[in-house]
């Protein structure tokens, strides 16, 4: 530096190694093109000897036309005659050197498999940071287009790329190119639309070939999601497809800012032009096709499906679990099948059956697949059993001086029977009006306030299958904690506390609840006809993006735990919910049983009752809660109280030793004891006796 004295660096040595080691061969892969290998070597290549194609040879009968080394100086790419989709090769390499003039080893050898033509998806290529104009020529233009340099390369399973990031305004700046084949299912003018925002163009070739793509439909500006009709340019002219056959297809989107998606729907032969939204049907992944690198391809089930058994009329639930990888993706596919036969939409790991039925035993296997390679699972047994036991009742609740009782059941009873109020009584009042939310549960109404020391009688009521009840008497209780899932704005329910979506925290009613993420956005209010109450009229989605976990602070005990799940509105859903780890919800609604009620025994540890969805379940709803803390068990032998009329015999004990059995015997001392039906769940029950002696006890 001026003004400073100079110095000089410490003196070091550079010291050069021979290379004595030859380049090795590390990858070979093919292309979509299937002409093309590329060839990686372990270390920079001698130009002159690489790209010599009489270095290299390919088996099949393939022959190797030219190479060309690449930037890296590590990778050659062959030109080659056509290769066949699929089909594994072998490549021999001699004569190819590094810069030191080492050649590989002779009759060097690598395998690799030629691309395959793989059904069920097309390629998104994102290109971002190209500015905010909304043209296509804006992305065309690009220097990334032109060079082929996208972002991210993700797989599409339809001709669908919603809104980036979930919500608007999502992703900025970017353009996109969606590209594959489409296969028309059969013969006919088919007519397609294209939906964006911004700018959108569709091009389709007249065969499979890229180089003779057309445009077809354009959308210069940006509509609404779907919004496939609002302008002529969006809809092409009829074209003539042969069913089958393949057809290049791709959209070109491109955003500048706000909201962002590209979407391509079709009408099919014999349809008419679309003139609303919904007569376009997106394009889904059984009619597209693209190439994968299927050595990149890998799949292996994790957990196999188990041999399961079930009662009539309970639901049957069939899991497997896969975990795979290929070029795009992680992300396995499932493919159920029944006695060898493909079961129509059982596309997931797991396989449910709403309400089992006796043809239903058979065996199940499940395909696990990415796209070019698949494994089946171990081929497994579903027994269905003949219902032979009559319904019983789980519990009887109310609130402190309601004009109502829940009766809920343990299985799905017969509508007509469950309705009839004459077969039941409730002490204090009169029964005015009986209806059925759910399969398992029926309010009663009554003509005044349910005391709290009121019991419920019930006898004749049948499941699904016939078998009826007999008489059984069950206290009337009142639930510890009463919360109800609900938008703000919909009314309070009388006696429950309001669950807006929040998050787990202390709530303005003092009480301790709440979710593990905001789910205000997942809250809804139907208005619909069919709520048989309010609390069954509003609800919250435990698996659309919210919470999924919702949790409330009790004290350490043992709870019955109440709850309600499903939707007035839709029966799209596989209902499956846990509390503390116990499955108290499993079944899939109807079109005309919507709703299911459910009840589970558990036992809190941590301060916190914890409730979320159960393995296979899909799309839950969470309606009301109710909470109900286990009765102190009696200190002592419970004692029975006895009353005979004519040739019945009513048995009783304390409220607080419900859950002993009754037991019955002819002869003392007795080495067989018979259960009598339902008792667990009662602290009554009256009996036929004949002529001798009859001998009872509890027991649990």
């Amino acid at each position: 530096l001026p003004g400073y004295p100079g110095t000089n660096s410490v003196q070091t040595a550079i010291t050069v190694v021979q290379d004595l080691t030859p380049p090795t061969l590390v990858k070979a892969f093919g292309s979509q093109s299937l002409d093309t290998v590329t060839v990686g070597f372990s270390e920079i290549v001698d130009t002159a000897s690489a790209q010599n194609a009489g270095n290299y040879a390919l088996s099949g009968g393939v022959t190797v036309n030219s190479a060309t080394v690449d930037a890296t100086g590590t990778n050659v790419v062959l030109n080659t005659s056509a290769q066949t989709t699929g089909v594994k090769y072998i490549l021999t390499v001699n004569g190819v050197k590094d810069l030191a003039t080492l050649p590989v080893a002779a009759n060097s050898k690598l395998d690799f498999t030629a691309f395959a033509f793989t059904p069920g998806f097309v390629i998104s290529e994102m290109y971002l940071g190209i500015g905010g104009g909304t043209l296509v020529t804006d992305l065309t233009g690009n220097a990334k287009y032109i060079n082929h340099q996208p972002d991210s390369v993700t797989a599409l399973f339809a001709l669908d790329a919603p809104q980036t990031g979930g919500a608007s305004p999502g992703t900025d700046n970017y353009g996109r190119r969606i590209y594959g084949w489409l296969i028309p299912p059969t013969d006919g003018d088919y007519i397609f639309y294209i939906a964006s925002d911004d700018s959108s163009q569709l091009t389709l070739s007249a065969d499979e070939s890229p180089n003779n793509a057309q445009v077809i439909a354009t959308e210069t500006g940006s509509v609404g999601y779907k919004s496939f009709t609002n302008k002529t340019e969006q809809t092409s002219l009829p074209i003539n497809l042969k069913g089958g056959q393949r057809y290049y297809i791709e959209a070109l989107q491109k955003e500048g800012g706000g909201g962002d998606f590209v979407t391509v729907g079709w009408t099919l032969p014999g349809q008419p032009v679309a003139t609303n939204n919904t007569m376009v049907t997106i394009i889904s992944g059984q009619y597209l096709a693209n190439y994968v690198n299927l050595d990149n391809s890998s799949v292996t089930i994790s957990q196999q499906p188990t041999n399961t058994s079930v009662v009539q009329n309970r639901p049957a639930v069939l899991s497997v679990s896969g975990m795979g990888a290929w070029d795009y993706s992680t992300n396995v596919t499932y493919q159920w099948y029944r006695d060898g036969a493909k079961i129509t939409n059982a596309t997931g790991a797991t396989f449910s059956i709403g309400l089992a039925q006796l043809t239903d035993g058979a065996q199940y296997k499940c395909d696990v697949s990415v796209p070019g390679k698949t494994v089946t699972s171990d081929e497994i047994t579903l027994t269905v059993a003949l219902d032979t036991e009559a319904p019983k009742v789980s519990m009887a609740t109310s609130l402190a001086n309601s004009a109502w009782v829940t009766v809920l059941f343990d299985e799905l009873v017969d509508a007509a029977s469950a309705t009839n109020i004459a077969n039941y009584t409730v002490s204090g009042v009169t029964i005015t009006n009986a209806v059925a939310p759910s399969g398992r549960a029926v309010i009663l109404r009554v003509n005044g306030p349910v005391t709290g020391s009121a019991t419920v009688s019930v006898t004749g009521v049948k499941d699904l299958v016939g078998n009826t009840m007999a008489n059984v008497s069950v206290p009337v209780v009142a639930p510890t904690y009463a919360i109800n899932f609900q938008i703000t704005t919909a009314a309070l329910v009388s006696g429950y506390q309001p669950d807006y979506g929040y998050v787990y925290g202390l709530q303005t009613n003092g009480l301790t609840y709440g979710w593990d993420m905001d789910s205000t956005a997942w809250t809804r209010e139907r208005n619909a006809a069919n709520s048989a109450d309010k609390r069954y009229d509003t609800i919250i989605h435990m698996q659309r993006g919210g919470g999924s976990v919702w949790e409330i602070a009790i004290p350490n005990g043992d709870y019955k735990v109440y709850l309600a799940a499903g939707d007035p509105s839709n029966f799209d859903e596989i209902l499956r919910i846990n509390v503390e780890g116990v499955l108290a919800v499993d079944f899939i609604p109807t079109t005309a049983n919507r709703f299911i009620d459910g009840m589970a025994a558990v036992t809190v540890t941590d301060g916190k009752l914890t409730v979320n969805n159960a393995p296979g379940s899909s799309n839950n709803k969470i309606c009301f809660i109710e909470i109900y803390a286990a009765s102190t068990p009696p200190s002592s032998s419970p004692k029975m109280t006895v009353s005979l009329q004519g040739g019945t015999l009513t048995i009783g004990w304390p409220t607080e030793a419900i859950g002993f059995k009754l037991q019955s015997t002819l002869v003392l001392p007795a080495t067989t004891w018979l259960d009598v039906a339902g008792s667990e769940a009662t602290n009554s029950v009256s009996v036929t006796i004949g002529a001798g002696n009859q001998y009872f006890r509890l027991k649990k």
